[in-house]
């Protein structure tokens, strides 16, 4: 059986002390209870570590070349004077535990953070962003919220589904890029949204009449080392165009 996967969201802030972080924890939320690395909630019992970090001089261009939402001046002067660093890291690999993941995200955004940089699928978002996306409580809101396109020299590919507990998709550089996006993120919504039973050898298009078929093939995932926490466990799914 795979082992679940970790989602691990990294949210700055500018809190004056670390004993000054549990305090803004609670006092922002009642039903939370920040003590030494673990927050609890108390909405659902649930028990998530929360690692307190230095600041990471890094920051502020991590979030300049990932972030999926526009972020002023300010926001990034912001993020890049930050005072700590939280980390809270969960038990992904479904969809319920991502969503739980966004709640507990945004409820850390309402006690001072600036943003949210999801260490487990290269994508960050702005405050407002993040806490838009936790509004929804939609499905495709947790799939905004954790899944990002990237490109190597050979694919085009998605990143972080299998913080949802699927795999991620792939489609050869060969295909045009605005064709390409469109292709994984209709198969990708598609995926979660139908739970439809694909096989190896099974086709799929994104729409009607003029898009063409690609065929699936699974195949592990060697996008990442299996010790990242970028790789995904589920595997990937290469779209071969017929």
């Amino acid at each position: 059986m795979t082992a679940a996967p970790q989602i691990v969201l990294g949210i700055p802030g500018q809190w004056p002390a670390s004993e000054a972080i549990g305090a803004q924890i609670l006092e922002s939320n009642e039903a939370l209870f920040f003590a030494g690395a673990l927050l609890v909630d108390g909405r659902t019992g649930e028990t998530v570590r929360v690692e307190v970090a230095d600041p990471d001089p890094n920051l502020r261009r991590a979030f300049e070349l990932s972030v999926s939402e526009h972020l002023s001046p300010e926001d990034l002067e912001a993020i890049e004077n930050h005072t700590y660093l939280l980390f809270l890291i969960t038990k992904g690999g479904s969809l319920e535990a991502a969503r739980s993941a966004l709640l507990l995200g945004n409820d850390l955004l309402q006690a001072g953070g600036l943003g949210i940089k999801v260490e487990s699928s290269a994508i960050a978002h702005s405050k407002a962003g993040w806490t838009a996306l936790s509004a929804q409580k939609t499905t495709l809101s947790i799939y905004e919220a954790f899944v990002t396109l990237l490109k190597n020299q050979e694919s085009y590919h998605s990143c972080g589904m299998h913080n949802l507990g699927f795999p991620d998709a792939a489609v050869s550089v060969d295909v045009p890029a605005a064709e390409a996006a469109l292709l994984l993120q209709a198969f990708l919504q598609f995926m979660i949204l139908e739970s439809p039973n694909f096989e190896e050898g099974s086709t799929f298009r994104q729409g009607q009449n003029t898009t063409p078929y690609y065929m699936l093939h699974m195949q592990p995932c060697t996008l990442y080392p299996e010790d990242d926490i970028l790789f995904n466990p589920y595997g990937v799914w290469q779209l071969v165009p017929q």
